[in-house]
């Protein structure tokens, strides 16, 4: 099983945008879709059966064999490149045992996070982001397009990459929306790399598939489709992944990041 799994609609079950009668479509929306990760035996981004029985009472056409998140995949996919430089750089010795654990990790986050709620000194503040945004933001997988979007990190400690997710407080209307509620999955760098590169290349042969469908036969021929513009935009994300990885992490200085969780944390220690 791939860890990033996806599967595009047929292309004339595609959701158009815009109004009759211009509808259109440009790269971005023909990767309508479905997509999952598997995490050893769980699946993110699997709705539960409670919440979607709980969506039919409203939705009644509502498949709830349909349990996976229907979106664009390549929202997955850019959102993954977005940290990929951040999760394959390793996080330094003197920060990993913040994160090691659930419960370190709840610790840690709670300790800087009421330091920061119980000051205005903008000192503090700046040291606070210093010390958090490589974790809060650097290596965490934006779900923000999703209704209680699921909560993944993904970082790594030497050679492994863990992928970690905690959905134990959310709910909607009183039920959890996510089969996978809380865990953790390791793999090795080298695994994990070739995850991603699979996944990119899965995504870009299939969208050729599809340009070229459209090119010959197209399905959809009432959705204007600027196919010059659609190969161009397909030529610029095929380099997108080699973009990605060679991008420049959000911490250059790691020394920076050590000194100011330090200054944040040892007054209280001291205490």
């Amino acid at each position: 099983m791939a860890l990033f799994e996806f599967k595009l609609k047929p292309l004339q079950e595609v959701m158009p945008w815009g109004e009759e009668p211009e509808l259109n479509l440009h790269w971005f929306g023909l990767t309508d879709g479905i997509y999952y990760m598997n995490v050893g035996e769980e699946q993110l981004f699997r709705s539960s059966k409670e919440i979607l029985l709980h969506w039919k009472k409203e939705y009644p056409d509502l498949d709830i064999n349909l349990a996976y998140v229907d979106y664009q995949v390549v929202r997955l996919y850019e959102d993954l490149l977005e940290i990929l430089a951040d999760v394959m750089q390793a996080i330094p010795a003197e920060l990993q045992h913040f994160v090691k654990s659930k419960q370190s990790y709840e610790c840690w986050e709670k300790e800087l996070w009421d330091i920061f709620n119980s000051t205005e000194d903008e000192e503090i503040e700046d040291l606070y982001y210093l010390a958090t945004e490589w974790w809060n933001r650097c290596r965490s997988l934006s779900t923000m397009h999703l209704n209680n979007g699921p909560n993944i990190w993904l970082w790594r400690a030497e050679s492994t990459i863990y992928i970690r997710w905690n959905n134990e407080s959310m709910k909607i209307d009183g039920i959890q929306p996510w089969t996978a509620v809380r865990g953790e999955f390791v793999l090795s760098l080298e695994e994990f790399e070739e995850e991603v590169r699979d996944f990119h290349h899965r995504l870009m042969a299939e969208m050729v598939q599809r340009i070229e469908q459209l090119k010959s036969n197209n399905p959809i021929p009432h959705v204007k489709i600027d196919l010059a513009s659609l190969e161009k935009e397909h030529d610029e994300r095929k380099i997108s992944l080699e973009h990605a990885l060679n991008n420049t992490p959000c911490v250059n200085n790691w020394d920076e990041v050590i000194e100011a969780t330090n200054k944040l944390l040892r007054p209280n220690k001291e205490n």
